[in-house]
């Protein structure tokens, strides 16, 4: 391998994980709402604006040729929504969710994590080409990340900033407000790994004229394929709400 080739295949690591990197930072609103520093309605409009940013700053570098943020948006993704819009709007679309009867906050903010860290975390396993559906190892991968995270979601993660807050004397109000309550049954557990899982393994094409580029290079299908950092979060959280309610 030449010099050149090896400084580019480093830069296209070094890229990939500042994108990793990136991706996970959405659970930045879910995280400042469990440990107090956000109540619900400053964590919805919060992210009511990010979607209203990044939305204006896709705008500016799909329409008007600028971009701030080069590194972190792929080739394929110059003249489409690139995976870091997709994520802020992933992240919004939990929060929104909890507007359905039936889906609560601690839905909402499970579905942000399994979008911020299941998704980067077993992305490191994935074959780096587009594939209709993944390989069984990266699946059940999938599957048990996004049902541990849950479950931490409910069952550690309440104890570890209740620990904390009174190892430093804090009581029940650590930072600003007191911690909400995060309830998650294992069953809603598996619901949200179910639907991370599929969300992230499947890969759904809708109409358009834009090739799609498969594993199998004969094979050319034209449309835009559906960005799980839209579905994980969609697909998660809306199982979970369908366990609890029956």
């Amino acid at each position: 391998m030449s010099l050149v080739e090896t400084l580019g295949e480093r830069m296209s690591e070094d890229e990939s994980i500042a994108r990793r990197i990136v991706h996970s930072l959405s659970c930045v609103v879910g995280v400042a709402y469990v440990i107090g520093l956000l109540q619900w309605h400053e964590v919805q409009i919060l992210t009511g604006v990010g979607f209203v940013v990044i939305a204006l700053m896709e705008i500016d570098r799909l329409v008007l040729g600028n971009s701030l943020l080069d590194p972190l948006y792929r080739d394929y993704e110059e003249e489409s929504p690139a995976g870091y819009a997709y994520a802020i709007t992933g992240m919004f679309i939990a929060v929104i969710l909890t507007l359905i009867p039936g889906i609560n906050e601690s839905m909402a903010v499970a579905g942000v994590f399994l979008l911020a860290f299941a998704d980067p975390i077993v992305g490191l396993l994935s074959p780096n080409k587009l594939l209709r559906v993944k390989p069984v190892p990266v699946l059940v991968a999938m599957f048990v990340t996004s049902f541990v995270i849950v479950v931490a979601t409910d069952a550690l993660l309440p104890d570890v900033l209740r620990s904390l807050a009174d190892s430093l004397g804090l009581g029940e109000e650590p930072i600003v407000h007191p911690l909400p309550p995060i309830d998650l049954t294992y069953a809603q557990a598996v619901a949200g790994a179910v639907g991370a899982t599929f969300a992230d393994g499947v890969k759904f094409r809708v109409a358009g004229d834009k090739p799609v580029e498969l594993v199998d290079p004969d094979m050319e299908i034209k449309g835009y394929v559906v960005d799980d950092n839209l579905t994980i979060p969609l697909f998660s959280v809306l199982l979970m709400g369908l366990v609890a309610a029956v």
